[in-house]
């Protein structure tokens, strides 16, 4: 893979462009009208990769948790469909990640939910992402912290938060491992707040410490947001890449603004 190369993500083309007070500006459009356009640009030499959160590429039912494992399901359909347009235009989707933020059942967490029934319910998706990722040839799953987070520090099980959070990317590590996916990396994003008051993982340095605890921590590197999440610490973003790339853990930057 090309180490310089360019990615423009199905989530940013496909963004209808609101904001938490106020409706959608565009139309939305769906997952095969966002490929054409990605399929463009790579055509026209602009991009080389792209990247999508499972829930960007097809809907998720939390009452069909395989759905994608039906060949004839419209999951699958599209899914087949994604792959096509994506190969013919020789563009590749380098990194899927499990959207455990819109839906209102993860509103208290995914893989850190206090609720244990939820936390199997956000570890199912994250299989099911892992899946849809390996059908398309993504190399890196991505971790981001999401919603796993409070708004008063009492609202958490302190002696349990991290714990939930490695046996949740422990299963994915395993799981890739086990089924010998195509995902040879693990990357985990940090973020200081958004959608949560506070985040368990709030930068770039937390997210490192946490690799270190998990049962493969050379599968897992981070992927520092240099205009968005690390700026919002008020910390120079540059010192995060800086120690990323040090610890040989620095798998892409996302560039962006916020």
């Amino acid at each position: 893979m090309n180490q310089r190369a360019l990615s423009m993500p199905f989530w940013c083309v496909g963004n209808p462009v609101g904001d938490p007070f106020g409706p959608s500006i565009l139309d939305r459009l769906s997952s095969l009208e966002v490929c054409d356009l990605l399929c463009a640009a790579c055509k026209e030499g602009l991009i080389a990769l792209t990247a999508s959160h499972d829930d960007n590429l097809v809907p998720w039912d939390p009452d069909q948790p395989e759905d994608d494992q039906d060949p004839n399901s419209e999951t699958s359909r599209t899914l087949r469909e994604l792959k096509k347009r994506l190969d013919a235009a020789g563009l590749p989707l380098a990194m899927i990640t499990c959207d455990l933020h819109d839906n209102p059942v993860f509103r208290g967490g995914g893989l850190a939910n206090p609720n244990p029934g939820i936390r199997l319910l956000a570890a199912q998706k994250v299989l099911r992402a892992v899946r849809i990722g390996h059908f398309l040839g993504a190399e890196y799953l991505t971790y981001w912290v999401a919603r796993d987070g409070f708004e008063t520090q009492f609202a958490l099980p302190w002696e349990s938060a991290y714990r939930y959070l490695r046996e949740g990317l422990n299963l994915a590590r395993r799981y890739i491992r086990d089924n010998k996916l195509s995902i040879r990396k693990g990357s985990i994003e940090s973020k200081p707040n958004e959608p949560r008051g506070e985040m368990l993982l709030p930068t770039t340095g937390h997210a490192l410490a946490l690799t270190d605890a998990l049962e493969e921590p050379d599968f897992w590197g981070v992927n520092p947001e240099i205009l968005q999440h690390e700026a919002m610490t008020n910390l120079s973003p540059f010192v995060a890449l800086a120690l990323a790339a040090e610890r040989g853990k620095l798998n892409f930057v996302h560039l962006g603004n916020q």
